[in-house]
């Protein structure tokens, strides 16, 4: 489980500073790391888990579409996300 602490242009995403989100199923594996994403894309959110680890949530444009995907910063690995109810 990770809290979103910053959003950058996520309207429409249902993504906001103080929701929380879980990972699911690896997805893909990105070829550079969450950070360098980051920095390199307009839409993202910062998060991090109770033990400090910092993720970002992005919009990933694959094959069959865009959807939310959630990675390490440090990590190239991209997970499934989904929000937790309220």
């Amino acid at each position: 489980m990770v809290e979103v602490e910053e959003c950058v242009n996520m309207n429409g995403h249902g993504v906001e500073a103080g929701s929380r989100w879980v990972s699911g199923n690896l997805i893909f594996r990105a070829e550079v790391n969450g950070r360098t994403i980051r920095d390199s894309i307009d839409q993202w959110a910062l998060a991090r888990d109770p033990w400090g680890k910092l993720f970002v949530i992005w919009v990933a444009q694959r094959i069959g579409g865009a959807r939310l995907v959630i990675q390490r910063a440090d990590s190239q690995y991209c997970y499934e996300v989904e929000r937790l109810e309220a």
